[in-house]
């Protein structure tokens, strides 16, 4: 790979991982391990052990790492909407060039604003009856047209439609994918 001339102007340019690395030593030096408030958003606890979570206020978020070894000490659940004070360091994931915060600990400090809004205005829409049955639409059941090369893919593919989308009918029909007898199938299928 040739670069472009160096020149005082223009110094050499680095390589993606390098900016990368660069930025996450910045940002380890220059914020280091701190206490942030704020509310739990997108809480996954991972099969792993480690919970990652999005930590926002409004105007602002950034996403947390929780690993194990620190998640387990944890006295409390991790849920959506808790207002929290976490310990954390910042840092910038390589793969992702993502700024994150690596959790050390977490303290409860009540139910966030937002949470607390989004409750709120629940609430009052419950209170005007627009959650109401009468006001509640049939959702139609759809139909769809599909093709694999295999039976595998097929069923494969029947699989997946039932188990995003239950009220979707899928029914497996052989069917030739190429020539004139896949014309004659699509004529009898529309």
């Amino acid at each position: 790979m040739e670069f472009p001339e160096e020149t005082p102007a223009a110094p050499k340019p680095i390589t993606v991982k390098q900016l990368v690395y660069r930025l996450r030593d910045t940002v380890s030096i220059a914020v280091g391990t701190q206490w942030v408030v704020g509310e739990l958003s997108n809480v996954k606890h991972h099969t792993s052990g480690h919970v990652y979570f999005t930590l926002k206020e409004q105007g602002a978020e950034i996403f947390c790492a929780f690993f194990k070894a620190a998640a387990s000490k944890c006295p409390i659940r991790l849920q959506e909407g808790m207002k929290v004070h976490v310990l954390g360091s910042a840092t910038v994931y390589p793969d992702r060039g993502q700024l994150q915060l690596v959790i050390r600990q977490v303290k409860a400090a009540g139910q966030g604003d937002l949470q607390t809004r989004f409750l709120e205005l629940k609430a009052k829409l419950q209170r005007e009856g627009l959650f109401d049955a009468e006001h509640k639409k049939k959702i139609p059941v759809g139909e769809g047209l599909s093709a694999a090369r295999t039976r595998a893919g097929g069923r494969s593919g029947a699989r997946n439609s039932r188990s995003r989308a239950r009220l979707v009918r899928s029914a497996l029909q052989r069917s030739p994918a190429r020539g004139r007898a896949h014309c004659r199938t699509r004529r009898r299928l529309h």
